[in-house]
């Protein structure tokens, strides 16, 4: 497979200091030097009376490509730099990129957080999704969540055959919102149910589109009931 490499041409024609008209005397340039010595644009532009830096075009910024006597034509070889996609970059690498786009969503603190990045010219930012946050319920264990008002407590699968005192088979998983467990739903996610036949009393809870874990059936809604 043969590999193109496309280069583009800056050709820059006679670059001349401005005259000041006010200055009877000019200052001289000094000796002069060899532009072409300085290898940095901070080194070239320290001896801007007599040098000037070229640039070539990069992945959203100018790139230094040369230092060059002021008087004269000279011409600077660009190669036409690869750029990773916008998608690939980190929030750092995309915010140094002129073409690329960083987007963000606020947390739960309501501080914007980094999502991804965008090239500049795509669609808008794409909507934001409500994140997952902490709430109450999240804090209390066992005791505090079946205690306590507006939680209910979700299980670990409860495995067929489980034998020995209830303590045995069921440990506790989270606190979950909610006075009642929702028994019935619809599953939109592609995960394995949960176990929950092992111990008579239990039943598998719902969230709104998947499954939540082993719950209460003593506790449970049921939707039209």
């Amino acid at each position: 497979m043969k590999t193109h490499i496309a280069f583009m041409f800056l050709v820059v024609g006679c670059h001349s200091p401005l005259a000041n008209d006010s200055d009877e005397h000019p200052t001289s340039p000094g000796p002069p030097v060899d532009c072409s010595t300085f290898t940095t644009e901070v080194s070239c532009q320290a001896a801007a009376s007599q040098c000037v830096t070229e640039h070539c075009p990069g992945c959203g910024e100018q790139k230094f490509a040369g230092c060059f006597e002021k008087t004269g034509v000279h011409s600077v070889l660009c190669a036409l730099p690869k750029c990773a996609g916008c998608d690939k970059l980190d929030e750092a690498t995309c915010k140094q990129r002129n073409d690329c786009r960083a987007d963000y969503c606020p947390n739960c603190d309501q501080v914007d957080s980094f999502i991804a990045c965008h090239d500049r010219a795509a669609a808008p930012v794409q909507v934001c999704e409500q994140p997952r946050c902490a709430t109450p319920c999240d804090m209390r264990n066992e005791a505090t969540c079946e205690s306590g008002s507006g939680c209910h407590a979700v299980f670990n699968d409860i495995w067929p055959g489980c034998i020995g005192l209830r303590d045995d088979c069921v440990s506790f998983r989270a606190c979950a919102e909610g006075e009642e467990p929702i028994c019935q739903g619809q599953v939109q996610c592609k995960i394995r149910p949960p176990v929950c036949n092992g111990v008579d009393g239990f039943t598998i809870g719902y969230t709104k589109d998947c499954y939540e874990g082993c719950v209460r059936k003593s506790e449970c809604w049921l939707p039209g009931a």
